[in-house]
C-alpha cells in the first residue's frame, strides 16, 4: 500500500475498523481509484472530510447507495431496484442470505413474496393522507404484506391495502326530534310575587 493511501486510511481509522479491510470494500475501491488516478470517482465516491474537525484531510469516500444514479450503481456493493414510482434506483444490498420467498415486510426484489402475501406500496400519515411513492424515505420500496385476507394487520393501512383497511365514514348527526303538532308549547313557570307588607299601625288615608 502506498504512503498516500496509508495516510488516508490512518485519517479515517476511527470511523472504519481494521476488519473492514479484510476484503476489497467499497471504501477500498474509492481509495485505490484516488491513489491510482489522482482523482475521486465523482459518480460513486465523494472527496470530503471524514470528520467535522477544522483543517482535516479530505478523503475519497464511497457515496451512500441511494445517492448514486441507477446507471452508475456499483453492483459489487449496491444493487439496482425498482421503487414505488416504478423507477430504477441504486439501493443498499439486502442483508443476509437470499430467502426462498419474501416474508412479511420483505422489500427485496430477488424473490417473490411468500404465499398469502403481495407486494404493495403506500404509507399513511397521522392525518390520514397517503404517500404512495415514499420518495427519499425508507418507504420507497414495495413490501410483502398479507393484503386481501380481510384483516387490517401490521404493515397494512388504508393506503397500501384498502381492501382490508376500509375507512369508516363518520356517522351524520341525527336531526333533533320534531315537536308534535298537538303538543302545547311549554310556558315558563310564573314568578311568585312577594306578599304585600302591612304596616303597623296602619296609615290613615
Amino acid at each position: 500500500m502506498s504512503l498516500k493511501k496509508w495516510i488516508m486510511v490512518l485519517s479515517i481509522g476511527i470511523l472504519f475498523p481494521s476488519h473492514a479491510f479484510a476484503e476489497k470494500t467499497f471504501l477500498d475501491y474509492c481509495l485505490d481509484s484516488y491513489v491510482q488516478k489522482g482523482s475521486c470517482p465523482e459518480k460513486t465516491c465523494d472527496l470530503k472530510c471524514p470528520t467535522d474537525e477544522p483543517g482535516c484531510v479530505k478523503v475519497c469516500l464511497p457515496k451512500e447507495c441511494p445517492a448514486i444514479a441507477a446507471q452508475d450503481c456499483p453492483l459489487q456493493y449496491c444493487q439496482v431496484m425498482t421503487d414505488c414510482s416504478n423507477e430504477k434506483i441504486c439501493h443498499y444490498k439486502m442483508a443476509g442470505e437470499q430467502p426462498e420467498c419474501g416474508d412479511l415486510a420483505y422489500a427485496g426484489q430477488d424473490v417473490e413474496c411468500c404465499p398469502g402475501l403481495v407486494k404493495r406500496c403506500g404509507i399513511e400519515f397521522i392525518d390520514g393522507r397517503c404517500d404512495m411513492e415514499g420518495k427519499n424515505s425508507v418507504y420507497n420500496l414495495p413490501i410483502c404484506i398479507p393484503c386481501g385476507d380481510g384483516i387490517c394487520s401490521q404493515f397494512e393501512d388504508h393506503c397500501n391495502c384498502p381492501e382490508d383497511c376500509l375507512i369508516k365514514e363518520p356517522e351524520a348527526p341525527k336531526p333533533p326530534a320534531e315537536e308534535k303538532k298537538n303538543d302545547k308549547p311549554k310556558l315558563p313557570p310564573e314568578e311568585k310575587k312577594p306578599a304585600k307588607m302591612i304596616e303597623f299601625p296602619p296609615k290613615k288615608y
